[in-house]
């Protein structure tokens, strides 16, 4: 079973849910605090252990697909393991930004020996 735990705090000012850390992510991540099942768990205040997260009719699949994304990132110079996060999150939401991210990867793996030495990558 593979589990995921992320702890939130609330933001009043703003009505957001926030969270410093959380698997693959390297910066914050912010959500509305009335969306998907940790906006749920925050207006009931109650726990929840979810078995099944992707059918929970609270599931909110963005921040998911968020995670993902800038996992991805922190990837993206390694193409391969990059393309492989980055399919998983089209999985879950098809969009342009990511399928651009993935056709990038591609082409640095296809022509990788001709950008050695002459481009630096960010």
């Amino acid at each position: 079973m593979n589990q995921k735990e992320v702890r939130f705090l609330h933001n009043s000012q703003h009505n957001e849910l926030f969270t410093l850390f959380a698997q693959g992510l390297k910066k914050e991540s912010r959500i509305s605090d009335d969306i998907g099942i940790a906006g749920y768990v925050f207006k009931t205040a109650k726990g929840v252990i979810i078995e099944d997260v992707y059918n929970d009719p609270h599931f909110n699949n963005k921040m998911e697909v968020i995670t993902y994304f800038h996992y991805g990132l922190n990837k993206y110079k390694k193409f391969i393991e990059a393309i492989k996060v980055f399919e998983q999150a089209l999985l879950l939401h098809q969009n342009p930004v990511t399928q651009m991210y993935i056709q990038r990867c591609q082409h640095f793996i296809t022509n990788l020996q001709h950008t050695i030495g002459k481009v630096f990558l960010p």
